[in-house]
């Protein structure tokens, strides 16, 4: 590999090898940072095929560490920087490696590790000499390992992929594509320690082509994804599976115009094909499938319109010399078409398996008789059928792993079988499914690590139920020396069934005499010999769960059957499983209890409707197959903020952030520049992959995003977090109708169709208004109704009367059934950590205008409600992460009003502070504002000046402010562990004034108007 791309740079030396963002890299120059880290690599004395991680991103900073390593005679292991650090821990024991290539001030570094810094081949200053011939150094042989991939074990625990030159390079000559030319741009966008990412970086490397890193924000905003690969010229691409179905439906005319598309990684729908090809497709559609086990892939198929019409799109056939062979449970071959087969693949990918994993590469790799021939091959677990001759195409069917169903309950024995090994005394495990008078039951085989040590039935079943779920909790354990295998060398599941156990440690339960003393006599006895032959796997222990050993709903019956006839006894269902083991049994058999009547039944009745009404059939958004948020506002304070703490919560898979263009400026732009403007986006610039783009607008119906896509979100989305507002104190009602009125109803629409999910919804404390001073409202419970106020809207802004009739509208949809909590944070101000605050609302400016003219009004009794973005923002995601919080309103303010602070208590701040801020009467102020052009109130005056009511301004009538009650939000908090209130002081106003002018939003020159 390292010779084909020497021989490339010297032929073309100026060619662009790779773009990378605003960076464009010639091949001559590519080798030429490469080079900086050959050099530091072989300072730490370099074997052949030692294995070194290149920790970096995709894009340039892989393709110089891959580079690098090549070059330097060693093994890429390329691994995905934002991968657990846990997971990358044990990659690098299992390697026994210390090299990595990796950013300088990475996270995941440790003292005993060896780290060269990309940063030395990316910042160095190179001299470019393309007259000087490059000379190869390594000149490693095809047959070198040139990677090292780790993929996904069923032990939990990855596996070592060895990867060849050789294998890669068969790959890359023999696909389907044809070579790549000069003029050809392949993307590079896919995690480096996916196997499918040698193929765009390699393929366009050793052609000549040039490598384009799309960078993550793109890469999940379908749109944004469609204008980069037309803006860029793409030519190739490699998509994954997930990936490309999200396009087929967002943007399915992305491709119009690449002349290879490959898709890949996992079963693709004939829905998402279809879609792209009758679109305006690419000219070329290619289905791959391939284990890492075999380099990147071995099958592929050309899809067309008329295969995307099939129900299941077809893998393809093999390329160049790779085989593909179809065989049965007895390893003989399927030649014919429709006759499922487990896939089993050979040739010149095949080898050399995983590193230091014998047993694995035993199971994996194996040889197989095929007329008379030994054929190395290797298993890979798929099912298949040719689909009209032995030779063909191939439909992918499935897995062959060994599932079972248990009372309904789907189990994969082996995960069983590795969490019983997880013990410290067993060394193996196989776990076999039984079903006799219809019990269903796991049973365990295990061979203890020390055959001497004994190990007790109750103690591993008990172990066990700690890891698993009831039903994958094996019923019966027994202790063997060794297991017995088949010809093949597999567990003979069969004669372990079958054959005499060498000690089987489920032994009968030893009845005491205390356990059938006292009022229950013998029952307890009797009820376990009518039980016993029900659960032969059962001990006999009183203490046991029989519905948890297998106990049926047949068997109940007949149970309660032999009770009522034989002891006298009236027992119900529902009693039985309220008391479900012997002891229970026989103590309420001998004594019913009192709780157990019609009435206690009425009040648990009336309990779990209590508890439960709120979560019918609605997803626990973190739940670990949910996390799929919808986010409107992240160009906003606020929604910047709920962003970037999403981004970093692990149960996150992803959020969709709809955002407009604006400008000029797209969608994806705007949402990085505004956490680059909080400083928001160091701490979540490596999980933006989670982001999806949303190019649309709230006012639209379908939000901009046409009705399919507005459909797919509908039912895409585990919740919806709804931020997004026209906020505008001086700007009319009139100019807010579209984005919060309209929007609201949009929104409305949205988490009404499709699956239900719950919506949550950031109001404002401004939807009371004017209902202090005209309503002499002295406090406002969060969940009284709004109505009542509404004649003290017409005295306040626009934008506080768009917020009452929003959240009315809201409202009235949670009266009839729509699952929603809703957010009045008080005045949002900056971080309490940072200090970095929004420059651009009124708080700021009424801090920074009132220093530049030295003047402040009095407005007293007049409460903003200050609170810190990072709490209102912790509070928000706190809430809303129990169902039980939902149909209620929550006050987001100082808990306490004696923590709130007075215009009063505004301006003392600022003279303790030392600032020359003089206290004058309100249109005085005003006066004086508008005598100061420029100053950062002059955009206000609309709101200072606009009289409404009794001489008075919109601003004005804001005195008398009510209490805004907070008890919902209190105990809604009230087990939080880590989240503090901070109240604005004057520290901690004076860090806001500085980053204001530190960051040149504001400064503090004194244009004062003249004191008169």
């Amino acid at each position: 590999m390292e010779s084909i791309l020497i021989q490339q740079a010297n032929s073309a030396p100026s060619a662009t090898a790779v773009v990378h963002d605003t960076h464009t890299i010639s091949y001559r120059e590519l080798i030429m940072r490469a080079d900086i880290l050959v050099d530091l690599l072989e300072k730490h004395s370099l074997e052949p095929e030692t294995p070194v991680f290149t920790l970096v991103q995709t894009g340039l900073p892989q393709v110089l560490a891959q580079i690098a390593v090549l070059r330097a005679g060693g093994t890429c292991v390329p691994v995905d920087p934002t991968a657990p650090p846990n997971r990358i821990k044990g990659m690098l024991e299992d390697l026994d490696t210390t090299l990595i290539i990796a950013n300088s001030d990475s996270d995941l570094l440790a003292p005993d590790m060896n780290v060269v810094p990309i940063e030395a081949a990316l910042d160095a200053q190179v001299d470019i000499n393309n007259d000087q011939e490059i000379s190869v150094r390594a000149g490693r042989p095809e047959t070198h390992r040139s990677h090292i991939l780790f993929t996904s074990g069923s032990t939990g625990r990855p596996k070592p992929v060895q990867v060849l030159t050789s294998s890669i390079l068969h790959v890359l000559r023999s696909i389907r594509t044809g070579p790549l030319g000069s003029s050809d741009r392949s993307t590079a966008m896919l995690n480096p320690g996916f196997d499918f990412s040698i193929l765009e970086m390699w393929k366009a490397l050793l052609e000549g082509a040039t490598v384009v890193h799309v960078p993550h924000i793109i890469r999940n905003d379908t749109l944004a994804l469609q204008n980069f690969l037309k803006e860029q010229q793409i030519t190739f691409t490699c998509v994954p599976t997930a990936l490309f179905e999200v396009i087929a439906l967002t943007a399915p005319e992305a491709f119009h115009g690449v002349r290879h598309v490959i898709v890949g990684g996992e079963a693709v729908s004939s829905s998402a094909m279809r879609t792209v090809l009758e679109a305006s497709p690419p000219e070329n559609l290619w289905n791959i499938y391939g284990p890492a086990e075999a380099t990147i892939c071995v099958t592929m198929a050309r899809v067309d319109h008329q295969e995307a019409q099939r129900s299941r799109i077809t893998i393809g056939h093999t390329f160049g010399d790779t085989k593909i062979f179809l065989l049965d449970g007895d390893l003989k071959p399927i030649n014919e078409p429709k006759v499922t087969g487990e896939l089993y693949i050979a040739g010149p990918q095949v080898r050399p398996g995983y590193l230091n994993r014998e047993e694995e590469n035993e199971k994996s790799f194996v040889s197989v008789d095929v007329a008379g021939t030994l054929i190395h091959m290797y298993r890979s677990g798929d099912l298949a059928q040719w689909r009209d001759k032995a030779g063909g195409s191939l439909d992918h069917i499935g897995r062959a792993d060994d599932q079972i169903k248990i009372s309904g309950y789907r189990v994969e024995l082996g995960e069983v079988s590795r969490v019983i090994e997880e013990h410290p005394r067993v060394h193996s495990s196989v776990v076999n499914y039984q079903k006799e008078n219809g019990a269903e039951y796991l049973e365990a085989y295990v061979v203890l690590g020390d055959q001497e040590l004994d190990l007790n039935t109750e103690e591993l079943i008990d172990w066990t139920n700690k890891k698993l779920p009831p039903y994958m909790v094996p019923s019966k354990v027994v202790k063997k020396e060794t297991f017995p295998l088949t010809l093949n060398g597999k567990v003979d599941r069969e004669a372990l069934v079958s054959g005499n156990s060498d000690d089987e440690t489920a032994t009968p339960h030893e009845w005491t005499p205390e356990e059938s003393d006292g009022d229950t006599g013998d029952l307890p006895k009797w009820l376990a010999s009518v039980l016993q032959p029900m659960l032969p796997s059962w001990s006999g222990n009183p203490s046991d769960n029989f519905f948890s050993l297998g106990l049926g709903s047949l068997q109940a019956a007949q149970f309660l059957g032999r009770i009522r006839r034989e002891q006298g006894k009236t027992i119900s269902l529902a009693q039985l499983h309220s008391h479900p083991t012997i002891k229970t049994l026989a103590q309420f058999l001998a004594d019913p209890s009192p709780e157990d009547n019609p009435e206690s039944g009425i009040e648990r009745w009336k309990r779990d409707l209590k508890d439960l009404e709120n979560t019918i059939l609605l997803p626990e958004w973190r739940d670990a197959d949910e996390g799929r948020v919808f986010l409107t506002g992240a160009t906003g304070f606020l929604g910047a903020h709920i962003l970037q703490q999403l981004l970093c919560m692990p149960e996150v898979k992803q959020v969709a952030c709809l955002a407009r263009g604006q400008s000029g400026v797209s969608a994806s732009a705007r949402i990085q520049r505004n956490l680059e403007k909080y400083k928001l986006w160091d701490s979540c610039s490596e999980k933006t992959e989670k982001i999806i783009v949303l190019e649309g607008d709230l006012a639209d119906p379908t939000l901009g995003l046409g009705e399919r896509q507005f459909n797919w979100l509908a039912n895409w989305a585990s919740v919806i977090f709804h931020v997004g507002a026209r906020v505008n104190w001086c700007e009319p009602y009139e100019a807010h109708y579209g984005s919060n009125i309209l929007g609201m109803s949009h929104i409305i629409r949205a988490a009404t169709l499709g699956r239900r999910k719950p919506l949550h919804y950031v109001s404002s404390i401004d939807v009371w208004t004017a209902t202090g001073f005209i309503n002499n409202a002295e406090r406002v419970d969060a969940d009284e109704p709004l109505m009542p106020h509404i004649n003290a809207a017409p005295y306040d802004t626009g934008y506080s009367i768009s917020q009452v009739v929003a959240e009315e509208l809201l409202q009235r949809a949670r009266g009839r059934g729509l699952p929603t909590a809703i957010y009045r944070p008080g005045f949002i101000v900056g971080h309490s950590e940072h200090a970095i605050a929004n420059a651009n609302d009124y708080f700021s400016r009424l801090v920074m205008g009132c220093i530049q003219i030295g003047y402040f009004p009095d407005l007293p009794t007049q409460y903003l409600e200050y609170i810190t973005v990072d709490y209102v923002t912790s509070a928000i995601l706190h809430i809303s992460s129990d169902l039980n919080n939902l149909g209620r309103a929550y006050h987001v303010v100082p808990p306490d009003r004696r923590e709130s602070i007075s215009y009063g208590q505004l301006h003392q701040m600022l003279q303790d502070l030392g600032y020359q801020v003089e206290k004058i009467d309100y249109f005085d102020w005003v006066d004086k504002v508008r005598e100061s052009p420029g100053n950062p109130l002059e955009a206000m005056m609309p709101l200072l000046e606009e009289e409404v009511c009794e001489g008075m301004t919109r601003l004005q009538t804001s005195l008398n402010t009510p209490v805004f009650d907070p008890r919902n939000t209190r105990i809604a908090l009230k087990d939080s562990q880590c989240m503090e209130y901070v109240a604005l002081n004057s520290g901690l106003l004076q860090r806001f004034i500085q980053n204001w002018v530190d960051r040149g939003e504001f400064t503090l020159d004194y244009g004062r108007a003249e004191r008169g």
